[in-house]
């Protein structure tokens, strides 16, 4: 088997740039800017869907059907988006290097209740407003106790690695969440009962 000089100097040069850049295939990890840029609109993201709940508990807040779906379509596009700015979040802290992250990332992912929020977020942007009072009320139930408090460790661990010394961010809260968590513990816990 013959080799051209041509075809020698390329593996060659394939070679040594292989091993002049060990880092070709490596993670990039985000920079200080992009988790804060992350955290903040995470947090922008919780604030919407927060407000549709608010909004939705009196159904004369809307123009119309079509309009409490179409709010509720933004709410669940909002929903939907925060996996985006978490997915920065999670190159931060890759496999098992944080243990408060896989615990949120458990709750979030794992259990479900991230996905039951959007589910029904998606329910209600479909039905309109018949869904109203049992999703907004098992929704609430759902971020105050599970969801936000996880996020909020992500913003917690987020502006450590980012080297911010104030106080992080918090997840918006609807209002229901201070009846609700009056009654329930609301930290980043597994629930009793996993929501599928």
């Amino acid at each position: 088997m013959k080799f051209s000089v041509t075809t020698f100097a390329v593996v060659v040069a394939f070679i040594a740039g292989s091993s002049a850049s060990p880092t070709l295939f490596a993670r990039q990890m985000p920079s200080a800017a992009q988790i804060n840029q992350a955290i903040q609109a995470w947090q922008a993201d919780t604030a919407t869907v927060s407000a549709f709940l608010d909004a939705a508990a009196n159904l004369g807040n809307f123009a119309s059907n079509a309009d409490f779906e179409s709010q509720a379509l933004t709410a669940t596009n909002a929903e939907k988006d925060e996996l985006t700015h978490k997915a920065v979040l999670d190159m931060e802290f890759p496999g098992q290097s944080n243990a408060q992250i896989v615990q949120a990332n458990q709750v979030l992912v794992a259990d479900n209740t991230f996905q039951n929020v959007v589910d029904q977020l998606q329910e209600m942007s479909v039905l309109g407003e018949s869904r109203a009072s049992a999703d907004v009320t098992n929704i609430n139930n759902d971020r105050c106790v599970h969801v936000l408090p996880c996020i909020d460790v992500y913003f917690a661990q987020g502006a450590i690695a980012a080297g911010d010394s104030g106080a992080p961010l918090t997840a918006a809260r609807p209002a229901a969440c201070t009846a609700i968590c009056q009654q329930q513990d609301c930290s980043c816990n597994e629930p009793v009962t996993k929501m599928f």
